[in-house]
């Protein structure tokens, strides 16, 4: 059930106090007994049902032999204030500022997002994301293999075992912004195509028809969880904003509704994208679709 107790930070703290002590090979009694509590008081810690104080967390933190880099780290999400989390401001987002994201995202049972603009991080391929850092110029260029590794490792949720369920809403806008080429497009295009065709990822398009591409808001996404509250991300260049009171997430989940409502089918959009990618082909190389076939394979 459902606890209003696990508020986002604390879920976050929780998940990497429990990292730690697993990666310590202890045991959820082994780090009890050590530090002088109850089974329960862990596992409730862990489970972000429970606060932890900054003492005791850097007791638990050292019998679990964390890294330096870690004790601070945690510390420091531990020292914060719920209202605090909820708006990180990080100027240019470097790769260990998101994870707090790849947490949230990795014990999510379903993610739904909203692109307008460009396409989703979790699907676009290097060359694509590669293009979007330079053209935007925010990133040294020194530094853009490194963004490029971390986002393409958040992208692994899409395989997992046992994957969660995605949708995807792209709005007609972000899949025809040419980045870098036609051919470029065409690459990434068949990529969305490919993974519209797993089971566990629904990917929709918004037809420019159903309105302008600022006509729903700007991106977001929205985080459920088998045994907490659902959690709202939203991302600006300046700051990432966590979410998790229940009138925020309503809101967002009547836009998905709308936004339900305006969108092709998941069959219709794999037809319309097969389509899209066939007319990149023929922007790049001129005349017929791709050779032996009469556009890209749709399921």
């Amino acid at each position: 059930m459902a606890s209003r107790e696990a508020t986002a930070r604390l879920r976050e703290v929780g998940n990497e106090l429990r990292r730690i002590r697993e990666a310590a090979n202890m045991t959820e009694q082994d780090l009890a007994d050590r530090i002088g509590c109850s089974v329960s008081k862990v596992s409730r810690v862990e489970t972000g049902l429970r606060g932890i104080g900054e003492v005791m967390a850097a007791v638990y933190l050292t019998h679990c032999n964390a890294s330096r880099e870690d004790m601070e780290r945690i510390l420091s999400l531990v020292r914060e204030t719920d209202g605090e989390y909820r708006l990180q401001a990080h100027g240019q987002l470097l790769p260990e500022q998101l994870r707090s994201l790849m947490v949230h995202e990795g014990t999510a049972r379903s993610i739904t997002s909203y692109e307008p603009i460009v396409l989703p991080g979790l699907l676009q391929i290097e060359d694509y994301i590669r293009e979007l850092f330079r053209w935007g110029k925010q990133v040294p260029e020194k530094e853009i293999e490194n963004f490029i590794e971390v986002r393409c490792a958040r992208q692994t949720l899409l395989n997992r075992r046992r994957p969660l369920k995605f949708t995807f809403y792209i709005h007609e806008h972000a899949l025809r912004s040419v980045v870098g080429s036609a051919e470029l497009m065409y690459r990434q295009v068949v990529h969305v195509l490919s993974v519209a065709n797993r089971a566990h990822c629904d990917i929709r398009v918004i037809p420019a028809s159903a309105g302008p591409f600022g006509a729903f808001g700007g991106a977001f996404r929205i985080m459920r969880y088998a045994q907490y509250e659902p959690v709202v991300y939203i991302h600006t260049p300046s700051a990432s904003v966590f979410l998790d009171e229940p009138e925020h997430v309503a809101a967002n989940q009547k836009i998905v509704g709308r936004l339900a409502e305006v969108a092709l089918s998941a069959e219709e959009s794999r037809e319309w994208l097969a389509e899209l990618a066939s007319e990149y082909y023929r922007a790049e190389v001129g005349g017929d679709d791709p050779p032996g076939d009469e556009g890209p394979h749709v399921a």
